[in-house]
């Protein structure tokens, strides 16, 4: 094979590996050998004003197939990724047990719940607001973080008060932070529904604190006119074999039937919006 030959083939060959390493967003990548000997005018051509020969044409064919496989490509990926980002959300607006302390963040609730969403087929996103260790004054100073227009919230669930409750806070106090977050929400856009965790504390916090901190909910979901989902912990709290070590946090067993309370608590109420 000559030396010339064996240039034009490297040209090909260097265009070819060039695409198959990254399809250029803004257009196609060909080496710069290729594109000058592809180049209309360039020297090889109009030196000696001839016809194209086989070399030539078989720039040009793999060119096209390059091109061609980038396309194809592109629009693969386009057509199997679904692109989320604009649809309606439910906030998850909460603390440890939102956010699944201990677990992997596919075995937290909100992603179960997302899972459940899914395989409904409802074009809905869960976000996961929870982090450990917030209280509600805690939640009312990150909410505007995700009152934003592109998140689309168009639920949020309120899942706060129990770290207010183990640390013996006012009730007084933490029922003022709920308002605030509601009324806060409804300001940003009157049409999200908003529903909330009923709570429960440690009866080591004193029988009077204890009955003021459950009743604060669904006081709270009355006077607001907001939805009282029933205690998450249901049939969880208490029992060791679906806690972690701490006896608080609940392990992945655990936090399925927490998932599965919620579920049946915001289910009927998703269904009626698709």
């Amino acid at each position: 094979m000559s030396q010339r030959l064996e240039g034009f083939l490297a040209g090909a060959s260097s265009a070819t590996n060039l695409n198959q390493k990254r399809c250029v967003h803004s257009g196609h990548t060909v080496s710069s050998r290729a594109e000058k000997l592809l180049r209309p005018g360039s020297p090889v051509k109009s030196r000696r004003h001839r016809k194209p020969g086989p070399v030539a044409i078989l720039l040009w064919a793999l060119f096209l197939f390059s091109v061609s496989a980038c396309e194809k490509e592109k629009k693969v990926s386009s057509d199997t990724a679904p692109d989320s980002r604009n649809a309606p959300a439910i906030l998850f607006l909460g603390d440890s047990l939102t956010a699944g302390l201990g677990l992997e963040k596919y075995q937290a609730a909100p992603a179960l719940i997302q899972k459940k969403i899914d395989e409904q087929g409802w074009n809905l996103k869960v976000i996961n607001g929870g982090v450990s260790g917030d209280t509600t004054a805690g939640g009312l100073s990150r909410l505007d973080w995700y009152l934003r227009k592109e998140n689309n919230v168009k639920y949020l669930i309120i899942g706060l008060g129990s770290n207010d409750g183990m640390r013996g806070l006012p009730v007084t106090d933490m029922k003022e932070n709920i308002r605030k977050i509601v009324s806060r929400t409804r300001n940003f856009d009157p049409q999200i529904t908003i529903l909330m965790y009923e709570l429960q504390t440690f009866p080591s916090m004193g029988p009077d604190y204890a009955n003021r901190f459950k009743q604060a909910f669904p006081e709270l979901a009355k006077e607001l006119n907001i939805t009282l989902i029933d205690f998450p912990l249901d049939g969880v709290a208490g029992k060791d074999e679906l806690n972690q070590d701490d006896g608080i946090h609940p392990n992945v067993e655990g936090t399925r039937i927490m998932a599965e309370n919620i579920w049946k608590s915001i289910e009927p109420i998703l269904a009626k919006d698709q």
